[in-house]
């Protein structure tokens, strides 16, 4: 079945948040010597990866803690698949990254279904990597805030 209006509304408003202050945290990378702009490509990647990915996610409902929770687990992934997407914007600007955007979306969006059917193992042992930590705790604050507001 389908989910109450509310309650989509609701995850719709997470999703947004944790994409401001992702994108927030992405864009402080600017300001950082020597890693900052690696960092940045990293976040890039992910957060292509988080556009590709989320519609497979979407059909499965999971919500936003789900997804981000996979991403910081599964990032290594995340990373490479993003990262030609990336690197074919990254170093554009901002009139041409648009437009590249636009070509290539739809490429790695379709991409994105078969490696969404697949599972993926690591041989090697990888730590989460925690870079929605800010998002998470915003989304943790906000939900406390409206339980309280609204008790």
């Amino acid at each position: 079945g389908s989910l109450p209006l509310s309650v989509r509304i609701s995850s719709e408003i997470y999703r947004g948040l944790v994409l401001v202050i992702f994108v927030f945290q992405m864009s402080l990378c600017d300001f950082v010597p020597y890693i900052g702009q690696p960092i940045k490509l990293l976040h890039t990647s992910l957060v292509y990866s988080l556009y590709c990915f989320e519609y497979q996610w979407a059909l499965k409902k999971w919500t936003i803690l789900d997804i981000i929770s996979h991403l910081e687990e599964q990032w290594i992934f995340y990373f490479g698949f993003g990262l030609p997407f990336s690197l074919c914007t990254f170093f554009w600007p901002n009139f041409m990254f648009n437009g590249g955007f636009l070509l290539l979306f739809p490429v790695f969006l379709l991409t994105s279904i078969p490696a969404a059917s697949r599972t993926f193992e690591c041989d090697t042992i990888s730590l989460p990597l925690p870079l929605f930590y800010l998002s998470r705790k915003a989304i943790l604050r906000v939900e406390a805030w409206l339980q309280s507001y609204l008790s």
